[in-house]
């Protein structure tokens, strides 16, 4: 039986306040140090990604890009919820691509079928993802330089140094963000968004957007209302939450998805929640 992250963040907070966490995130901490060693062996341009019996490309400019890059081989147990819930022509939306890891994984497992559909406006990882999806050869794909909320504008991202990182974020009070910068990029309620680009309702939809999730979800009520749209993977940031004051974040995007017809819900780790219709 699968565990209940949802109603831990107080606890995440103690433990992180006595160091535990530390303790418990070192395995994670020694993977990154032994990639980081791996890189400046041989400093590869571009690398080949297997996860499972799906293969694909992936280039690789610096350090940061080449271990979130390999970081693929710990998301497994993620890669089989798409694998296993994405309909063979289904849509994938991705939101908060990044470098487009997902996106090329969704797209391989659509076979050139469906749409696979995703959403960066961090220029340089936007300007990546076409790059990785024109080296694979794939056409079923469509990246959209823009942030989804519940509210249409321009809005503040702040931004990593090296775009690989992925950890670029809307959220005013994010200060594990080292040594970056920030812009204004432009934001549109996924709704909305939807239906001004004729973008099609998805079957999946991914989401890993640095703390901004509970804004996102807002921004896409009739999307997630649609019988289309069968499955949510959110990775909930509990302690970008914590900072902005939805310390009861989690439970409420449970409550939010379960509303909306997901009611088979389960925590495949202690970050990420898996809802179905």
């Amino acid at each position: 039986m699968a565990f209940n992250y949802s109603g831990l963040s107080g606890l995440r907070s103690v433990l992180r306040a006595v160091g535990i966490t530390k303790l418990v995130s070192y395995p994670a901490r020694l993977k990154v140090k032994k990639r980081v060693f791996q890189y400046y062996k041989t400093k590869p341009t571009n690398v080949s990604v297997d996860a499972g019996d799906l293969k694909f490309e992936m280039i690789t400019g610096d350090v940061a890009e080449y271990v979130r890059v390999m970081s693929f081989q710990d998301d497994m147990h993620l890669l089989d919820v798409i694998k296993t819930k994405l309909p063979a022509d289904g849509t994938f939306w991705d939101i908060g691509s990044n470098i487009g890891l997902y996106s090329l994984y969704a797209a391989k497992v659509l076979k050139g079928k469906g749409n696979v559909v995703a959403f960066e406006p961090e220029k340089r990882a936007f300007a990546r993802i076409n790059e990785n999806f024109a080296k694979n050869g794939l056409n079923n794909f469509k990246a959209h330089p823009f942030a989804l909320s519940d509210e249409n504008g321009e809005f503040e991202l702040t931004v990593a140094e090296s775009f690989g990182d992925g950890n670029h974020s809307l959220m005013s009070k994010t200060n594990h963000i080292q040594g970056g910068t920030s812009y204004k990029v432009p934001v549109f309620k996924g709704d909305e968004a939807r239906e001004k680009n004729n973008i099609p309702v998805p079957s999946f939809v991914k989401i890993d957007v640095e703390g901004a999730e509970i804004k996102v979800l807002h921004g896409l009520d009739k999307t997630l209302r649609d019988q289309a749209c069968t499955t949510v993977l959110v990775e909930v940031h509990f302690t970008i939450l914590n900072s902005i004051g939805e310390t009861q974040g989690a439970k409420k995007i449970e409550s939010y998805l379960k509303e909306r017809g997901f009611v088979n819900q389960h925590w495949a780790d202690p970050s990420h929640l898996v809802s179905s219709k």
